[in-house]
């Protein structure tokens, strides 16, 4: 009987072949040829996977005349010959798209790719994403074509994918809307491309990543990027290894997904990639270079760290005020960062300063009534609240919370936070009161 120790090594062993009998019986294979051991097989197999995989010495005891590579090298071949063999254009479609799709696939994490993926990415996409598509990849896919109305036409996307289904290449999660591969059949497909290759589709997946991914701020965006990042972080480590990509794709998207996430560290490498880049390319004035300022400052916010997130903060505003203009949105938003960097280092008086000029600005300029002119009334009470000032803040609140009742009604969430801060700020006068009271 196997020693506890040997037990959990051969569960290691099992757990990282995805449990494929073939590709168990081929490990027992190559450890009884006595090329390694139980306890050094996983190491081995990290670094000569596609050997171990597609070499037929190691056949076991299952009388298979192939190895596990070889499998599946077959039902590529047969999707190739369905490919070749097509009388027409409409019988050739599912089998080209699943050929297509077997060399994108590699670059997204095996578990959990969305069509939504595809959808978003072809109805994202405007001429010049296509033009590159093609130009950097000498590669369209067939699968990211368009209605006359826009929407995707997502039947040579499901035709491929019903094609590698059939060969069970893929697997379909019972949303329907959701494929996976097995581990190793993931594996043997990346492997299986040359390195030119592994250049050119990595770009590719990136590049549908990047076009899947909008700047809008509905809860289904939300959580659509963040059930990307696990295929973010597999394409990013597959550009990472490859020698030939030619260029980062969707670096500011990427950044949007890890900061939404709190993954700080990750968010940043990128943001310093977009703000150098813009820089370069585009000037230090150029509103683009300034946005990626102010995200990177964001970033440093989120992280607490004040003093560099103040720096980039206050070269943001200094150029915005220039170029922009002192009533232009972007610089009363920069306006705002500044002075909530300040709030958080305890700083109150600056704080205070321009919270008050961004509030007056958009009143003259917004409107008493309008959602931006409320948050900076909000934000200057909460200044107002930290220092104890609570009758300031308290007409400051009572402002807000009426504005916003009449506004947006009762039950918006703008609303009832804006009754909820009136209300704490009522508690905090009156526990204020209490203490004089006991004092005495």
């Amino acid at each position: 009987m196997l020693s506890k120790d040997y037990q959990v090594q051969a569960f290691a062993i099992v757990a990282e072949l995805g449990y494929l009998a073939l590709a168990i019986d081929q490990a027992g294979a190559y450890i009884a040829s006595g090329e390694c051991y139980l306890d050094d097989y996983l190491d081995v197999f990290s670094a000569h996977r596609q050997h171990l995989l597609k070499n037929e010495a190691y056949r076991g005891a299952s009388g298979s005349d192939r190895a596990v590579y070889a499998t599946w090298d077959l039902s590529y071949a047969a999707i190739d010959r369905q490919v070749q063999a097509a009388a027409n254009e409409a019988l050739r479609q599912g089998p080209q798209a699943a050929l297509q799709i077997l060399r994108v696939f590699p670059f997204f994490h095996n578990e959990g790719i969305m069509e939504d993926i595809f959808r978003f990415a072809a109805e994202n996409a405007d001429s010049q994403d296509e033009t590159e598509c093609e130009a950097d990849d000498g590669f369209s896919c067939s699968f990211l074509g368009l209605r006359p109305d826009g929407r995707w036409e997502s039947q040579n996307f499901r035709q491929g994918v019903r094609t590698l289904l059939s060969f069970s290449l893929v697997g379909q999660e019972s949303s329907g809307r959701r494929f996976f591969m097995h581990r190793l059949v993931h594996s043997w497909a990346y492997d299986r491309l040359t390195v030119t290759d592994k250049g050119r589709f990595c770009n590719q997946a990136q590049d549908i990543l990047k076009r899947s991914i909008t700047w809008r701020f509905a809860s289904s965006d939300y959580a659509f990027r963040r059930d990307l990042l696990s295929h973010i972080t597999t394409a990013q480590r597959q550009s990472s290894v490859s020698t030939i990509t030619r260029k980062k794709k969707g670096i500011a998207e990427f950044a949007l997904a890890f900061s939404e996430a709190g993954r700080w560290k990750e968010a940043e490498e990128l943001e310093v990639q977009v703000m150098e880049t813009s820089q370069r390319v585009l000037g230090e004035e150029h509103p683009d270079t300034l946005t990626s300022m102010a995200n990177l400052a964001s970033t440093y916010r989120n992280q607490g760290r004040w003093k560099e997130a103040e720096e980039l903060e206050v070269q943001v505003l200094e150029i915005s005020q220039r170029v922009l203009g002192e009533e232009h949105p972007f610089t009363l938003t920069s306006m705002a960062n500044l002075a909530s960097t300040y709030w958080n280092q305890g700083r109150w008086k600056e704080a205070e300063e321009l919270d008050v000029q961004v509030m007056e600005t958009r009143k003259r300029v917004l409107g008493e009534e309008h959602p931006d002119t409320l948050t900076s009334m909000a934000n200057l009470a909460s200044i107002y609240w930290n220092q104890g000032r609570w009758k300031e803040a308290e007409e400051l609140e009572v402002q807000v919370l009426e504005t916003s009742q009449r506004v947006l009604g009762e039950e918006h969430p703008d609303t009832l936070t804006s009754m909820n801060n009136l209300a704490f700020t009522l508690k905090s006068q009156s526990r204020k009161v209490a203490i004089k009271r006991l004092s005495h």
